[in-house]
This record gives structure tokens, sequence and C-alpha cells, in this order.
């Protein structure tokens, strides 16, 4: 499994990109050997689609694949917890903590997806106008966050598309943050 994740982990920042076998076994820094066996393996469960290109087989998520978005949101959760265990390590990132926690608490109940990124909380919704009133209304006493975007799953996608996945940690809703970009893409 830890073989599958840290493969995953080239392909998870950087949606619709396509690595050659050989260019994986370069970023998980393994023989080409070891990463090809590996990497045969994830294409023969589908969770990594191919292309071949003369002698060369390209790679790339498969996000029509269960399989492939339970090991996306494996990575996340391990990622979290990770950013979560660094953080209580550091007296100022202790407070970062602090808002995931508070944040998650407060609007779970009205949110498909809570991510933090580029030093806000990106909340994706079905009804931004119900969100906005809530956020107006709650009184969060967040340390480090410069305050929350606002998405439905269309102009999620669209954030997606522009901005990328880098730097984001994911707070709430692992699976359905990984479906509306399934969708999406």
């Amino acid at each position: 499994m830890d073989n599958y994740i840290e493969i995953i982990s080239i392909f998870y920042k950087d949606l619709d990109r396509e690595y050659t076998i050989r260019q994986v076994s370069k970023q998980i820094k393994k023989s080409y050997a070891y990463t090809n066996i590996r990497c045969r393996e994830l294409i023969s469960q589908g969770i990594l689609s191919k292309k071949v290109v003369g002698a060369s087989i390209l790679c790339r998520l498969n996000y029509k694949s269960d399989k492939t978005l339970g090991l996306l949101v494996l990575k996340s959760i391990l990622e979290k917890t990770a950013e979560i265990e660094k953080e209580k390590k550091n007296e100022n990132d202790k407070k970062l903590a602090e808002d995931f926690k508070e944040v998650e608490r407060s609007l779970k109940e009205f949110s498909e997806s809570i991510f933090f990124a580029q030093n806000k909380f990106h909340v994706i919704c079905k009804n931004e106008m119900e969100l906005n009133q809530k956020l107006s209304s709650l009184n969060l006493s967040l340390k480090n966050s410069s305050g929350f975007a606002v998405y439905d799953k269309q102009s999620f996608v669209q954030y997606v598309k522009q901005n990328g996945l880098k730097e984001i940690i994911l707070i709430y809703g692992f699976e359905n943050f990984w479906r509306v970009i399934a969708d999406g893409i």
C-alpha cells in the first residue's frame, strides 16, 4: 500500500499530469525495474491509465476508478495528519491547527468539503448564499487565516483548473473533494 501511495503522491498536486515510468522512478527515487512493476500493477488495477507513445508508457490518474479516489482520500488524510503533527511542535502553527478544528466543527454541516490553501479556508458547498450567510453570523476567531473562499462545485472545478492543488491541506470531506474533481476533469 505504501508503494502505491508513494506513486500516487507524484500525481497528487498536478492532476492532469502524465509521467513516463522513468519519470516516476526518478521522482520516487526507486529503480526503474521496481517502478515499472508497481506502475503496471496500478495500471492493471485501473488506478492509473496508460497511453503508449513509442516505446514509452505515459501514466496518469484514472479518476473513474473508486480505487484511485480511495488512495487520494488516504493520501489526503495522511497529509492532514502529518501537517497537524508538525504544527503541534511550533507554537505559531498550533494556532493554525486550532483554526482547522474550529472551522471543521462550525462549517461541516453546511459544507461538502473544506481545505486550506493560500492562507485561507476554501469551502465547497451546495448553496453559496446560505453558507455566506452562515459565515457572516459565525463568530470564528481565526488566528492564522485571511478568511474564506466559498465555491459551489462548478466554481471549485474552475478554481482547480486555474490554480491547481499546490500547497493544500484537506480538512473535511475528503471523498467529496476528490469526487468533485473526478467529475469535473
